[in-house]
């Protein structure tokens, strides 16, 4: 059986990209076969088998042929408009930025000073950043709907010449 302090070690390891796929797995293993680990690992217990849940996560047989359907079915469909595309893009963006930083953030992490107190204190600070997002996200669509609307006043005149 692997000591805490190694497996301390692999998952600072972990969060720095510098472990191999048998490490990953050894650190996997660790958590699901020990149920009384201390609170600086204990908080880690989710990430590692929630991982390890989704990849063990099967498919039936119909899968492919649904999501083939659905596929065809959104074709014949009405192409999304331009300015959905583009909030879209915006969002995604900024949720890509959000998950960059906080990623960054979390990978000089010492396991025995985490407090309740702050990772209350990352929560607030990431859901700020959530809205603070969103409301980039309306406002830039509210122009995106402005600017359309413009263009169609343009277009219009440009017909009537």
């Amino acid at each position: 059986m692997k000591s805490t302090e190694y497996i301390k070690e692999l998952i600072d390891r972990y969060w720095t990209g510098d472990t191999s796929v048998v490490e990953e797995q050894e650190i996997k293993t660790f958590f699901s076969l020990n149920n009384n680990l201390p609170e600086c690992l204990e908080q880690w217990r989710d990430w590692f088998e929630g991982e390890s849940a989704i990849t063990n996560l099967k498919l039936n047989d119909d899968f492919e042929k649904q999501i083939l359907a659905k596929i065809s079915s959104t074709e014949t469909k009405k192409k999304p408009k331009i300015k959905q595309m583009i909030t879209l893009s915006i969002a995604v963006a900024a949720m890509f930025a959000i998950a960059f930083v906080l990623w960054t953030d979390k990978t000089t992490c010492d396991y025995d000073e985490i407090s309740y107190a702050e990772a209350v204190r990352d929560y607030e600070t990431t859901k700020e950043m959530l809205y603070l997002t969103s409301s980039i996200i309306n406002q830039t669509k509210t122009k995106v709907e402005d600017n359309i609307s413009e263009l169609k006043v343009v277009k219009e005149y440009i017909k009537l010449k």
